[in-house]
Order: C-alpha cells, then sequence, then structure tokens
C-alpha cells in the first residue's frame, strides 16, 4: 500500500511531504500505523483519494481513518490521470506578487519552476518518479495494460489524489476562496506550506528531517 500525503497551495502547486509505504499488512494495520505517527502541531487531513476498484476499502478508510473518495471517473482514463500529472512537473515562469516576470540572470532569462514538490524523505516515491516510463504506444493495446505493471503504486496513489481534485472536484483556486482577513499571502518568498489558522497547513520549519 502507498499512501501519499500532500498538501495544495492557493495558486495549486502541489507539495507531498510523506509517504506511507509497505508491503504485506492488513489495511487496518495501514491505519494504525499512519494513526501512531507523530504529527506537526495543528496538523491534519481533509482528506483521503483511493482506488476505485476496491469500494469497500475506501469505506473502511472513512471510517476508521480520513473521509475517503474512490470515484470510478478518476481511473477510468488512464492517460488522462498520467498527462494531467505531467503538467505539474512541466516548468513554468515565476511571476512577482506585482504581476511582473522573475529573471535569474542579466540576460532576462524567466525563473522557472515546476508546480509538484516532492520532499526528499519521500525515497519510494522519488525512485518510482525516476524509474517509471510509461508507454508511448499507437497500437490496439490498452496504453494502461502495455505500461510497466509494477514498481508504480506511489504514482497511482498520487494519480487518484490529483484526478479527483483537479478533474472532478477542485473548481476554484484556493487564493480565490481565502480573503484578506483570513489570511496573507506572500508569493516573494518561498513558503510551501503556507500558516492559516485552521487550515492544516504547517510550516517546513516545524519539521525535523
Amino acid at each position: 500500500m502507498a499512501a501519499v500525503e500532500f498538501q495544495v497551495d492557493p495558486w495549486d502547486r502541489v507539495y507531498i511531504w510523506r509517504e506511507h509505504y509497505k508491503s504485506y499488512l492488513q489495511l487496518n494495520e495501514h491505519i494504525a500505523i499512519m494513526n501512531a505517527r507523530a504529527q506537526p502541531p495543528g496538523y491534519h487531513l481533509d482528506l483521503g483519494f483511493g482506488d476505485a476498484a476496491d469500494p469497500a476499502a475506501a469505506m473502511h478508510m472513512s471510517t476508521y481513518f480520513v473521509p475517503t473518495f474512490a470515484l470510478p471517473e478518476a481511473k477510468k482514463n488512464w492517460r488522462e490521470g498520467v498527462d494531467l500529472v505531467k503538467t505539474f512537473l512541466k516548468p513554468r515562469d515565476v511571476i512577482s506578487p506585482d504581476g511582473s516576470l522573475l529573471v535569474c540572470d542579466e540576460y532576462g532569462t524567466p525563473q522557472q519552476e515546476p508546480w509538484m514538490f516532492i520532499d526528499p524523505s519521500c525515497t519510494n516515491g522519488i525512485r518510482e518518479f525516476n524509474n517509471y516510463r510509461a508507454p508511448d504506444t499507437r497500437s490496439e493495446v490498452n496504453p494502461r495494460e502495455d505500461a510497466k505493471k509494477y514498481d508504480n503504486h506511489f504514482l497511482d496513489a498520487l494519480r487518484y489524489g490529483i484526478m479527483h481534485l483537479f478533474r472532478l472536484g477542485c473548481n476554484s483556486h484556493l487564493s480565490d476562496v481565502y480573503t484578506g482577513e483570513e489570511a496573507t499571502f506572500n508569493r516573494t518568498e518561498y513558503e510551501p506550506f503556507l500558516e492559516v489558522p485552521d487550515s492544516g497547513y504547517f510550516s517546513t520549519g516545524s519539521l525535523d528531517f
């Protein structure tokens, strides 16, 4: 079982900060391990996303761990999910709060960064990202079936979450929802986990890796 914990900032950047990656355990054992972990102050999970192939597991997770969605549409189009994750890996120009383009040298080269970040502690996820190769096929073979059939548990879990949020449920940016009275966002500093009261976000400075 692979469980990927991530947060999304007000500009839809994804920050993967923790993984649970273990084999040969029953679901209750996985839940017990995850519930027993030390948590940063104020941290909590809002939602979980799972594989629609096992709705009973999603119901069990909802009962004993975190409310969990497992919609069939999140895995029906495997290629769409893979392409969606890739959009977060593509480098994008960095724009300052005043709307100007940030540059990284005297020649005016735009400063770029991906919109998905992964903490170095997520060693299994990094390994899967580095080693997994989706097929580029135009044959009649189903591309999901033609892909490598192992060592993709982290990527599958991440794909379910991203599909649920950004294709099936997320219709607004967080920056459109939060008001100035609730939080002040500063885009000039790299601060992935914004400290918004009672939001579940936390500062990386509180972590001891």
